[in-house]
């Protein structure tokens, strides 16, 4: 999402997409449509993205019922027992 952030500023000195980083620009501080507002739009969207996929990810282990979290770990310690053998 950073490659596609930083593509866009680059792509909006030309016009297209030009309202899309200007919108973004009042969240992603420096980003513009230029060469370094590209580099600094990508910047922000890598870790604001990273940072959201992280907790939906925490907030997605913490919904599982408690059974399929148990059932996973069993699972993967059987797999374990049987390459000792």
């Amino acid at each position: 999402c950073g490659l596609g952030f930083m593509l866009l500023g680059w792509v909006a000195t030309s016009g297209w997409g030009l309202k899309m980083v200007t919108t973004m620009s009042s969240l992603y501080i420096g980003y513009a449509a230029s060469f370094w507002g590209g580099i600094l739009g990508g910047i922000w969207a890598f870790f604001d993205w990273g940072i959201g996929a992280l907790i939906f990810v925490l907030f997605y282990n913490a919904m599982l019922p408690k059974s399929a979290k148990s059932e996973h770990h069993h699972d993967h310690h059987d797999d374990h027992e049987h390459h000792h053998e």
